[in-house]
């Protein structure tokens, strides 16, 4: 059942087409996750649910403190030598990890340091879990994308991830203004 997880010794030009086409739509699944989750809307739903400027902090550096578990990484997928499972079970655990983030106001009261530590765990398990995402997406990307095509593929990825990330950015603003004018004070964490 899930034989298309384990290793291939080569490549047909069938496949490399069909990991390209699936690489080119993924990103603009990923770009509009994170365009969701930056630009200043979590430190902004942070503070809401309660955070301090040390909780802002703390999660600001959580991304870049855990991209050291790209060592860890490396281990891990060179002794399973599975790196397309590793790849996408990570993946699915860094983006569903926002889904419970999401729904802190609705299960905790706040504000509340209970909901801050919540949230900085969510974060925390994204950061861990995205960085063995990259390592092995890094390499599979080399085995994929042909050498003499990596400036088109590249540069067509990363005007799609801007486009995404731009398109979910700015809807989650006129959302927030949306939210902030019709509902209550109280209720505003909820937007």
């Amino acid at each position: 059942m899930l034989g298309f997880l384990k290793p291939q010794d080569n490549l047909t030009d069938a496949d490399r087409e069909r990991g390209l086409s699936v690489m080119d739509k993924q990103i603009f699944a990923a770009a509009g996750a994170d365009g969701f989750v930056s630009a200043g809307f979590l430190s902004a739903f942070a503070l809401l649910i309660g955070a301090s400027n040390l909780h802002i902090g703390i999660l600001t550096a959580i991304p870049f403190v855990s991209q050291a578990l790209q060592i860890v990484a490396v281990v891990v997928i060179e002794r399973v030598r599975m790196r397309k499972a590793v790849v996408i079970v990570s993946y699915l655990i860094a983006y569903s990890s926002w889904v419970p983030a999401a729904l802190i106001p609705f299960v905790l009261d706040v504000p509340h340091a209970g909901a801050v530590t919540m949230l900085l765990v969510f974060v925390a398990i994204r950061g861990f879990a995205t960085s063995f995402v990259v390592t092995g997406w890094n390499s599979w990307l080399r085995d994929i994308v042909p050498i003499g095509s990596t400036g088109d593929f590249f540069g067509r990825r990363l005007k799609r991830a801007t486009i995404a990330a731009i398109i979910t950015g700015l809807g989650a603003a006129v959302f927030v203004d949306w939210w902030k004018s019709s509902a209550s004070a109280e209720n505003e964490v909820f937007g």
